[in-house]
């Protein structure tokens, strides 16, 4: 089932947005809210004369991609799967987000103290105009990636936004 714009219960934002992302995971798992998940540790290399060499684990940072939508504002937005083409975990307690709409350019830093609620802000641009703006998050993951799902207040509107990342490689523009 799918709303139209105009059906949009302005009062509860957060029911509303859930049928406009997916919970699911490719293989139909729901997504929990949970720490992120850790890249696994390498295991133990063994040197030419037989010693074990510990090789430090490359846990952070992991690089993503993905797309993030949102839906508020005074004048009842609906943005759907605007590209990420770069965001990153620098650690399992802050994650940065990048992306542009349009001509706004949106630099997303966020902060957290448990791994799970994040708090940070926002800075937007439209051409020469910026503005700082509060946002809050709560990261939810499973086996293929992340789900920011948050909200901020902005021009005397309310907005809720999700974010849907997954670890790559490499970024879109990332040269070898």
């Amino acid at each position: 089932m799918s709303k139209k714009k105009n059906e949009l219960d302005t009062r509860n934002y957060g029911d509303d947005v859930l049928d406009y992302i997916d919970l699911f995971d490719k293989h139909g798992n729901l997504v929990h809210a949970a720490k992120p998940p850790v890249p696994p540790v390498p295991k133990k290399s063994v040197a030419g004369d037989g010693r074990r060499r510990r090789s430090s684990p490359k846990r952070f940072p992991v690089k993503l991609v993905g797309n993030t939508s949102w839906i508020g504002g005074p004048d009842q937005d609906i943005i759907l799967r605007v590209p990420i083409k770069r965001a990153i975990l620098r650690s399992d307690s802050e994650i940065v987000v990048d992306c542009n709409c349009d001509t706004n350019q949106y630099a997303v830093s966020l902060k957290s103290k448990d791994g799970l609620h994040f708090d940070g802000e926002f800075t937007g641009r439209n051409g020469t105009n910026a503005w700082t703006v509060q946002v809050r998050a709560t990261l939810y993951s499973n086996s293929s990636g992340y789900l920011l799902f948050g909200s901020w207040v902005e021009e005397d509107g309310d907005y809720v936004w999700c974010a849907e990342i997954w670890p790559t490689e490499r970024f879109p523009d990332e040269k070898r």
